[in-house]
């Protein structure tokens, strides 16, 4: 019974929310402003652990609502399409931050600063290592833990985010494995063949 009143409910507001945006789309703004900006907030903290942050993608994604105007394609629920929203931002936004922190780029350079040193390469490899596997697990395990609300989602239309959600946390944890195992391999490779051909 307390579902199909809440449900009614929300229908209620859609509608009135609506009829103001045909009158003064300002006011439709504002008021889908002060009705969901809390929840929209606490929605985006889930992915991206961090409040300011959260709060950042929000006011963006509303910015961008008024800009675009946005409202006039809008064909189902407000609230639908600004949790979505929400959503994809705190994605891109992950994505992004993975791309600034190419773990395996700055672990060659400390391995290569290691070396200019003059420390032996094994030493160099493994003390390069050393010094990036917190950054690396902690960058790796908070993407994990902020998309693991959207890989285990069952609701309706989950499918899409759940599997972008898995694939993002495979990719994570595979790129943080390689960035431990097979790059310093191969950087021992690279060096001693380099080392050989320039003896030679």
């Amino acid at each position: 019974m307390g579902d199909a009143a809440h449900e009614t409910q929300e229908v209620y507001v859609e509608v009135f929310i609506r009829k103001t945006f045909e009158e003064n789309p300002r006011k439709g703004c504002e008021m889908l402003f002060r009705l969901y900006y809390r929840g929209l907030c606490t929605h985006a903290v889930r992915y991206v652990y961090s409040k300011e942050i959260a709060e950042d993608l929000v006011a963006d994604v509303f910015y961008t609502f008024w800009n675009t105007r946005a409202f006039l394609s809008v064909t189902y629920s407000f609230r639908s399409f600004l949790f979505r929203s929400v959503r994809n931002r705190a994605y891109n936004y992950l994505m992004n931050e993975m791309k600034k922190t190419d773990d395996g780029i700055i672990l060659v350079h400390v391995m290569k600063d290691n070396l200019v040193n003059r420390l032996p390469l094994k030493q160099a490899i493994s003390e390069g290592i050393y010094g990036r596997i917190r950054p690396v697990i902690m960058i790796a395990l908070l993407g994990s833990l902020g998309l693991l609300p959207a890989a285990l989602s069952n609701g309706m239309g989950s499918e899409i985010q759940k599997t972008l959600a898995i694939m993002i946390v495979g990719g994570l944890l595979i790129c943080m494995f390689l960035s431990f195992t097979v790059l310093p391999q191969i950087f021992y490779l690279a060096y001693r063949k380099s080392k050989k051909e320039k003896s030679s």
